[in-house]
């Protein structure tokens, strides 16, 4: 139709701490699930600045290594239209 859509990706880190350590995996998923809706809202409210779709590629977590420290890692991904 001749709309010329782009893409590009965000690597995004994370961190959160739990004091005693005992939840830090909860807490370092409840970060990034966090951040998945907030990519979900951007992509939504940002139509009129052609963005047509923002998605979170991947997530992970460290698993609770650095207890009581945690760390979320996403790829988030933008596609927007691109008017040339």
């Amino acid at each position: 139709a001749g709309r010329k859509i782009a893409t590009f990706a965000i690597q995004m880190r994370a961190y959160a701490f739990d004091g005693d350590g005992s939840e830090i995996i909860n807490v370092t998923e409840d970060l990034g699930e966090e951040i998945d809706e907030a990519v979900d809202t951007f992509a939504a409210s940002a139509r009129t600045h052609e963005v047509e779709e923002a998605r979170v590629i991947s997530f992970s977590t460290d698993e609770g290594l650095f207890a009581p420290y945690g760390i979320a890692d996403l790829e988030v991904q933008i596609a927007y239209e691109v008017n040339i």
